[in-house]
């Protein structure tokens, strides 16, 4: 029956393992995208209003910072925040520079949706992959415990 018992406990722990260690990459994936801003290199945008104010949008929302306005003619990063404008819904705001009918690429780093603006629960959230580690770890020790490996190597002296 003891032998019975230590099979049960391999090929539990072998699917614990198993189980862990593809629940931890996708927690570890998780994590990533709750922490770390996302760029988009050179989205391309259209001004088409020939006077006054060019209002286009841009693909994602949540916008943190503007890295570049220009194409391959123009580059317009020095008149941002001042003729360029943005905001953080994506709304690029032309005014004081001629853009008629021209497109641009835009370079601008946005929160992602799973992203956290907690600076305090991102730190909470690194401490989830560590915590699961920790978990597994101690899951496969008891697991050892039960096959009576422990107790192997302990009178091995």
């Amino acid at each position: 029956m003891a032998e019975m018992s230590k099979l049960g406990a391999t090929v539990g722990g072998f699917i614990l393992l198993i189980v862990g260690i593809v629940l931890f990459s996708v927690t570890a994936d998780s994590v990533y995208d709750a922490n770390n801003l996302h760029q988009a290199p050179n989205e391309t945008l259209d001004f088409t209003q020939t006077f006054g104010q060019n209002v286009t949008s841009a693909a994602n929302d949540d916008i943190v910072s503007v890295d570049f306005v220009g194409n391959t003619t123009d580059d317009l990063t020095s008149e941002l925040d001042t003729n360029i404008n943005w905001t953080r819904a994506g709304v690029f705001t032309v005014d004081g520079v001629t853009v008629v009918n021209a497109t641009y690429n835009v370079t601008y780093n946005f929160e992602g949706d799973s992203y956290v603006a907690d600076s305090n629960s991102r730190t909470i959230l690194s401490l989830i992959n560590i915590f699961f580690a920790l978990w597994i770890l101690g899951a496969a020790i008891f697991v050892m415990m039960q096959m009576g490996i422990v107790d192997l190597l302990l009178n091995k002296k």
